[in-house]
């Protein structure tokens, strides 16, 4: 009986809460907030449907939501674990329904997109599916339901399986530095990676050239592949950058490293953009230089013992590339990957304790 009562309390709370959000999103959206948002004529080809719900209004919800809203659409509904970040898009997008609960996904909605974390995913289509219940009434389609995910395929969407499912996932980077106004104007000419069942593709490559994207239908299967991809063309390139700069402390260039390092870094990739990345790779690696490697080693293990498991590990991939590329012999690739691994050994004998002690008083900072 107790366990009853306080599952009705928490209820009624959630009752509450959510009607509190709706009133001050009345009351907040309806005054004018500094300029107004100039409405254009929806851009779509065909019938698309025009009234988007959003279920995260992170960095990428934000995004979605702002550009639709600026190309004609009809924000209906923007749904968040917490109010205080909707509230704000909300005036944005003059939309005047905002909700911490799934369940309160606007009936009229035509086009829902969840902009939640992957982890957070699966669960959160599982209670909108039970929780929200979508009958918009001037369309003669079902709705659209997508998610953003860049590892989830539509298996995520099947308790929506009555309405067409798909994903759109934007292969850009959306940064917390970055106001929403940066955000939107950077997916402009941008790819998406995109599923769909049947027709529904054609409705997300519509959707996606009105964000003024370009789309690839990932093949069936290799969505984790696929982020692996976007993974390594970001997440990693900044871990790299992190490496240099880290290295480049020591050196006194705390801040100048940037300047001193962004020509090589800017030429390597584009080298690498027009011809290929096995030809563009040079270095003592590329010219069987293993003693200049092994002093690198022994420079890392000094001044910067953390990061000798990245450059063995990078060491080794460069290796491997001049091999294929013929530049190295299988002997003396060999070699390569026998000094990375012994260097590797030492690390983890010696250099991984003084690393965690330098981490922890890092963290203690």
């Amino acid at each position: 009986m107790k366990a009853r009562r306080l599952t009705k309390t928490i209820s009624r709370s959630r009752r509450s809460t959510n009607q509190r959000i709706r009133r001050i999103v009345d009351r907040t959206v309806a005054r004018p907030y500094g300029h107004a948002v100039r409405r254009r004529k929806i851009t779509v080809v065909g019938t698309l449907p025009s009234r988007v719900s959003i279920v995260g209004t992170g960095a990428v919800g934000s995004t979605l939501a702002l550009l639709l809203f600026e190309k004609g659409y009809t924000i209906a509904s923007l749904i968040n674990r917490t109010a205080k970040p909707a509230l704000s898009l909300a005036r944005e997008v003059n939309c005047h329904k905002v909700s911490t609960s799934v369940s309160d996904i606007a009936h009229e909605t035509e086009i829902l997109i969840f902009a939640v974390s992957d982890d957070a995913l699966p669960e959160v289509v599982q209670v909108a599916a039970k929780g929200a219940r979508l009958r918009p009434a001037a369309s003669t389609r079902k709705p659209l339901v997508l998610h953003t995910s860049g590892v989830h395929s539509l298996e995520v969407l099947k308790p929506f399986h009555k309405f067409g499912i798909g994903s759109l996932h934007p292969i850009q980077s959306f940064p917390a530095s970055k106001s929403l106004r940066e955000r939107v104007r950077s997916v402009g000419g941008i790819h998406f990676g995109i599923e769909g069942e049947g027709k529904t593709v054609e409705l997300v490559q519509q959707l996606v050239r009105v964000l003024g994207g370009r789309s690839y239908v990932i093949p069936k299967g290799m969505k984790p592949l696929y982020h692996a991809a976007c993974v390594l063309s970001s997440n990693y390139v900044v871990a790299l950058l992190n490496a240099v700069s880290e290295t480049a402390g020591p050196l006194g260039l705390t801040h100048e490293w940037k300047e001193l390092m962004l020509p090589l870094f800017t030429t390597t990739v584009e080298n690498a953009m027009r011809t290929t990345p096995r030809r563009a790779l040079t270095g003592p690696i590329a010219r069987n230089d293993v003693h200049t490697v092994t002093l690198h080693l022994e420079a890392l293990r000094k001044f910067a013992p953390q990061l000798v498991p990245l450059y063995t590990v990078m060491g080794i991939e460069s290796a491997r590339i001049a091999r294929q590329d013929g530049r190295l012999t299988p002997d003396q690739f060999r070699e390569f990957v026998s000094t990375m691994r012994v260097s590797v050994r030492k690390y983890m004998s010696n250099g991984s304790r003084r690393t965690e002690k330098s981490v922890s008083r890092k963290d203690k900072r």
